[in-house]
């Protein structure tokens, strides 16, 4: 089970906490009582197939009918994804995004 992730409220005690800076690392001191750490879960492992994934996520929501079902001829569609500009780490080609982009574009083909 990956590690969850936590908030660390900065008080007097908290040490400096260490921070990229340029090209090399520094230790700073946050302002207490005003500063939150934020720690993320640790990630979970990468899937083996992503294309099957994709495919059963568009097939098989969560408590609503498949994308296939909702889409017809002559509707208007919009792809939307948070701007994530710079991802880190870098995903591999094909990234996630363009993978599902062309699952739902080939979706919306069949449809008309």
């Amino acid at each position: 089970m990956p590690r969850p992730g936590f908030v660390l409220d900065v008080d007097r005690s908290t040490p400096p906490m260490l921070f990229w800076h340029g090209e090399k690392f520094s230790l700073e001191r946050l302002p207490a009582d005003r500063s939150r750490v934020i720690y993320p879960a640790e990630s979970f492992p990468g899937l083996e197939d992503p294309q099957s994934a994709i495919r059963d996520a568009l097939e098989n929501p969560l408590d609503m009918e498949p994308l296939r079902a909702l889409l017809h001829a002559d509707m208007k569609l919009t792809i939307c994804f948070d701007d994530a500009s710079l991802s880190l780490p870098k995903m591999r080609r094909p990234d996630s995004r363009q993978r599902i982009i062309e699952a739902v574009l080939d979706l919306a083909a069949e449809a008309g």
